[in-house]
């Protein structure tokens, strides 16, 4: 038998779940029996003795005890460890117990209505403490499932306590009752003892404080800071509001059912007889629900919906009990308080509350339990008091519905409150990451003064991502040694503004040793007066004949020398003509003719640009043509952008705010043409077009490439569009797609032989199916972002990247509470890898089909791989399956690169990424083979490689000292190829090796695409510090 297919399907139990499940069920299986048979026994004592309307009274003292008991919890128990406390709370219940039994035949009226309190008492802080304590073990996520598991061990101890009560304490409840109430409380102390320390879900070790046991004079700032601390979240505020009213409508419940049960059982053996057959039954029909059905019916149904059931619940039960205040009537309000708080409330409460912030989650549920409600206990109490003695029986049930409808309500704004913490915690501040930690803005820089190469850098990075006339005057003096980039935006600040510094940095752009920056200098002389131009000129010196020709151009008036202005334009005309010409041919570079350009009316050089771009597609004439875009039509802007389509998208998008004539199709040829359109770059070019979303809904159902689709989303995202249907089939075909996928992956694992299972061409396929199936993965998500506004797939990445097991049930929660249709996609994220059974029906030949399909289907949705695919289909038919000869040579070289590939994707550096990005990383990786004892890398000489060790050994070591021997899958001088400064230390081989490595330029490049890259460097650097610290 397969415990663990059994655990799933029977109680939705994972095996990784068992060790900490199986105890705390047994913890709350004799807590059940200890409450109920408190619970049985006192409660008959009670009722018989106060009857129905001893309740009031009782419910006002309860609340007042529970609020003081509840203070001391918190000031006392929390300041010690989860279990200590636990043994804590055992001792002194059953302590109090067996002192009440040596007063068990006392005629003090006082004694029954104490015991009952008691029975409050220990049931309500043993409760508590019990959640408090398995949040320790349990996370977001899996709470759901296992908290209806643990509930029904409450309700089996329940069951085996009513069977004692009916064979035992119907004949004489009042002989045996102390005996085994306390025996109960006693063996609670079994699975505290039995449970072993688990780190804590978020990471972090059982809550223990201080071992300070007495209050100190800073108990009325600690409780104001409880009830500060309640209001600090939504969530918290209006959770606070629904359990004070649900502690007054579980007051008017139980007074009704008690009325009613106490006119129909006169004696008390009636009574506990009554109480203990209801027990067991309910009990009985509680633990299966909770075993079997309430797991699955919050996962269903979702946490919004299930938080009604209980408020529904009291509104139809009470209904009831006004038109048949009969027996039927009691059973209902009594299920609804003692069972059917277990079976909705208390779970969905829990993972309510789980969604709040971590770090006040105990104190906050501490305050809300042991203060808030008994306070609602209060109130419950003065409202059963106007009821059965100040209002008629219509008016007590007409004020018994409106407090159900108040709980409806609050019920409501909990919800709403639970799903905006959701998105809260998964909206991402990108800018926050990106912020200087000593500068919070460009004015605390300015403050302290611009004068170190440092501050220059920090405040032009200010002024690339708002470029300011306030900034630009604190850049000005240092303008030699800002960037290019920084002097393009100054230039472009300074058209259409008055600045009374532009003609000194135009003098310096004049004298800047870059032809670009001479070009704005020049640029600038354009729009000045003629007076103005010829002193700003006098000091400029021309090095090449472009320069000089710009410079007699516009120190040149009409008329001069006998000319007009016709004339002077044929020449600029000419002069342009023939340094495009030289452009063409190689002979001149392309500031040359950006040189003269710049000093000439923007008309004259655009039909020039035009020709160059498309000849060259240099990136200065793009820039160029941003100047000049309004004057383009459509038809040479489209040719323009198709163009420049892989350009660095800042400038592509300068040229496209400025080309009027471009439509928003025209736009949206971007979506088709570059691999991945960040969502900021996507609200800098594109606005809402209706007829250009229709085209991009109608794309995204046919046959298009991952970077597409994931454009087309990011499209609908960026712009705010929700076309709910579209997406609802959007998303049921990629479901579909993805679950597709792993059948056919299955499959394929299942037609291999088992001794060919590890081979390339083998591990290659496999691995691609689950990039294909990650990458539909990442559509869904794309998909969820266009259907609530958060960015999931960018929540997603990060969480792969820093394994917050948190993050990841924050966005499991997010996407169950947004409907029906988002909650398809959880059965993907959530799906666990399982081993594929062996295929009977299936051949060897199968598996060479099915890697052919892969090739076809690759051909259009990662067409890199498509090659390889196929040439892995041929050696699974070669190779495996005794087919043909070998493959030729072409296909003998792909699958060296498949080789590569394959490696690349085991090693710690390239793991997270998908195998079309290891595809382009494996074609400019190199390979060596090295002799034994031959040096690799030398102490003290600069470093321009990454190397990775595929077969072989490499001992690293410094002065002649070895520090460690590197075996396959190593890296070696990732330092070096990082921080350029010279390698720490040598390395060599020890046997004949094999090698792979990457050039710095290649590998920084590839970095800056990956940043997984980076983090994984980073854990590589982590493992050898420990290392030698350990050392």
């Amino acid at each position: 038998m397969n415990l663990r297919k059994a655990g799933w399907k029977l109680f939705s139990l994972r095996q990784d779940e068992y060790g900490f499940a199986i105890p705390l069920f047994m913890l709350y299986f004799f807590s059940g029996c200890f409450y109920s048979l408190g619970q049985i026994f006192t409660e008959t004592l009670f009722l018989k003795t106060y009857g129905a309307q001893g309740l009031s009274r009782f419910f006002v003292y309860n609340g007042i005890a529970l609020i003081l008991s509840g203070t001391l919890y918190n000031l006392l128990l929390l300041k010690i460890s989860m279990r200590r406390g636990y043994f804590l709370l055992i001792a002194l219940a059953t302590g109090i117990i067996a002192l009440a039994s040596r007063y068990a035949h006392t005629e003090y009226r006082w004694y029954v209505f104490s015991l009952y309190l008691a029975n409050y008492l220990f049931t309500f802080f043993l409760d508590m403490h019990f959640f408090n304590f398995i949040y320790q073990y349990m996370t977001l996520r899996n709470s759901k499932r296992i908290l209806p598991f643990l509930m029904g061990g409450g309700k089996l101890g329940g069951i085996a306590a009513s069977a004692l009560c009916f064979t035992i304490f119907a004949r004489d409840i009042s002989l045996y009752g102390f005996y085994m109430w306390a025996a109960s409380g006693a063996l609670l102390a079994i699975p505290v003892l039995l449970l072993r320390k688990r780190a804590a879900a978020a990471g972090a070790a059982p809550r223990a404080g201080g071992r300070e046991l007495l209050p100190d004079l800073r108990i009325f700032e600690r409780f104001a800071r409880k009830i500060k601390l309640s209001y600090s979240s939504p969530i918290f505020t209006w959770s606070l509001l629904v359990v004070f009213v649900m502690s007054i409508v579980n007051q008017v419940s139980e007074y009704y059912f008690a009325h009613i049960f106490n006119a129909v059982f006169e004696t008390k053996q009636e009574l506990a007889r009554f109480l203990a057959v209801y027990t067991f039954s309910a009990d009985l029909v509680t633990l299966l629900l909770q075993l079997f059905l309430v797991s699955r019916l919050i996962k269903r149904a979702g946490v919004q919906a299930s938080n009604y059931f209980y408020p529904g619940s009291f509104l139809a039960f009470i209904t009831l009990a006004i038109v048949s205040p009969g027996i039927l009537a009691g059973v209902a309000l009594r299920f609804f308080r003692k069972n059917l708080g277990l079976l909705f409330r208390v779970p969905v409460f829990n993972i309510i509350m789980a969604a709040s912030p971590r770090d006040r989650i105990t104190e906050v549920k501490s305050f809300l339990t042991g203060i808030v409600s008994p306070l609602g206990m209060v109130a419950g109490g003065g409202i059963l008091l106007l009821i059965y003695k100040k209002l008629p029986a219509e008016q007590g049930y007409a004020l018994a519905i409106v407090t159900g409808c108040a709980f409806v309500a609050l019920t409501f704004f909990q919800n709403r409150a639970y799903r905006k913490t959701l998105k809260k915690r998964l909206s991402l501040d990108l800018a926050a990451g990106a912020r200087n930690p000593e500068y919070a803005s460009y004015e605390s820089l300015a403050r302290h003064g611009v004068a170190d190469g440092r501050s220059v850098r920090i405040m032009e990075a200010f002024f690339h991502a708002a470029p300011s006339l306030d900034l630009l005057n604190h850049l000005a003096p240092h303008f030699p040694s800002l960037s290019r980039r920084s002097k393009e935006l100054m230039f472009g600040l300074l058209e259409g503004s008055r600045y009374e510094g532009a003609d000194a940095l135009a003098a310096a752009a004049l004298a800047d040793p870059d032809p670009l920056v001479r070009s704005l200098g020049l640029g600038h002389a354009r729009g000045l007066a003629f007076t103005q131009r010829e002193k700003l000129l006098a000091g400029y010196a021309p090095e090449s004949a472009a320069e000089r020709f710009a410079r007699a151009l516009l120190l040149s008036r009409p008329g001069d020398d006998g000319t007009g202005t016709r004339d002077a334009d044929s020449r600029a005309l000419a002069a342009l003509t023939e340094i495009g010409g030289g452009v063409l041919s190689g002979a001149l570079p392309p500031e040359e003719f950006v040189l003269l350009a710049q000093a000439l009316p923007p008309v004259y050089a655009t039909t020039g640009l035009l020709g160059l771009a498309k000849a060259t597609g240099d990136g200065l004439f793009l820039t160029q043509l941003a100047v000049r875009a309004e004057l383009l039509d459509r038809a040479q802007a489209r040719r323009i952008l198709y163009r420049y389509r892989h350009a660095p998208f800042g400038e592509l998008a300068a040229f496209i705010t400025r080309a009027d004539s471009l439509t928003e199709i025209d736009r949206a040829i971007l979506l088709d043409y570059r691999a991945a359109i960040p969502f900021e770059h996507m609200t800098a070019i594109f606005r809402f077009d209706e007829k250009t979303r229709d085209l991009i809904l109608k794309r995204l159902l046919e046959t298009r490439s991952f970077p597409q689709k994931s454009n087309y989303l990011n499209y609908l995202t960026s712009l705010e569009v929700k076309p709910v249907r579209a997406m609802e089939a959007f998303l049921d075909y990629e479901i579909d797609k993805t679950l597709y996928l792993h059948r056919l992956r299955d499959a394929f694992l299942a037609a291999v032989p088992q001794a060919y299972r590890d081979s390339i061409p083998v591990r290659f396929t496999a691995d691609v199916f689950d990039s294909f199936r990650d990458l539909h993965k990442h559509l869904v998500l794309k998909c969820l972002a266009v259907l609530t506004g958060v960015d999931m797939e960018e929540v997603y990445d990060s969480n792969l990247l820093l394994k917050d097991r948190d993050l990841n049930n924050y966005i499991l929660e997010y996407i169950e509470s947004s409907g029906k249709v988002a909650r398809r996609a959880l059965a993907l994220l959530e799906r666990e890898e399982t081993a594929p059974a062996p295929g009977e029906s299936l051949s060897c030949a199968d598996a060479s089909e099915i890697a052919a399909a892969l090739a076809s289907l690759s051909g259009y949705f990662a067409p890199h791989l498509a090659r390889p695919l196929r040439a892995c289909a041929g050696a699974i038919r070669a190779y495996i399956c005794d087919g043909p000869a070998g493959p030729g040579g072409e296909e003998q070289e792909m699958l060296s690169l498949v080789e590569k590939m394959v490696f690349l994707k085991e090693n710690t550096l390239f793991r997270e990424l998908q195998m079309d990005e290891l595809f382009h990383i494996a074609q400019i990786t190199g390979e060596m083979d090295l002799p034994r004892d031959k040096d690799l890398i030398r102490e003290g000489t600069m470093g321009d490689e990454l190397y990775i060790l595929a077969e072989g050994e490499v001992e690293v070591y410094t002065r002649g000292k070895s520090l460690a021997k590197l075996g396959p899958g190593s890296c070696i001088g990732e330092l070096s190829i990082i921080d350029t400064e010279p390698r720490s230390a040598s390395a060599r081989t020890t046997k004949k090796s094999r090698l792979l490595f990457i050039q710095r330029r290649d590998f920084l490049l590839t970095l800056r695409d990956n940043p997984a890259i980076s983090i994984n460097i980073m854990q590589v650097i982590a493992q050898r510090l420990r290392k030698m610290i350990a050392s």
